[in-house]
């Protein structure tokens, strides 16, 4: 259960529609390479953090977003699955 939605869900605001399921998705890190740059700090931390707290997947179904070439490349990790007990 996340930790955002807790509360929401104990107070019955919001229902698992499937109980202690687990979804991994693709999830990317996009900058414009206009402004890469001046976020350069801001996307190494996100991408330090991501690496330690999310799975990365050495394979995935989806296919990246579309770059150009001056543009950094996408980082792709996957949530973490969740441990019962």
């Amino acid at each position: 259960m996340a930790k955002m939605a807790r509360a929401h869900l104990e107070a019955g605001r919001l229902v698992e529609l499937v109980p202690d399921a687990v979804v991994d998705v693709p999830l990317y890190w996009q900058v414009n390479r206009l402004a890469a740059d001046r976020l350069a700090d801001l996307t190494r931390k996100i991408v330090e953090t991501a690496g330690r707290q999310l799975t990365q997947t050495a394979s995935t179904t989806s296919t990246p977003p579309a770059r150009s070439m001056s543009s950094p490349p996408s980082q792709e990790v996957t949530p973490r699955r969740r441990r019962k007990g």
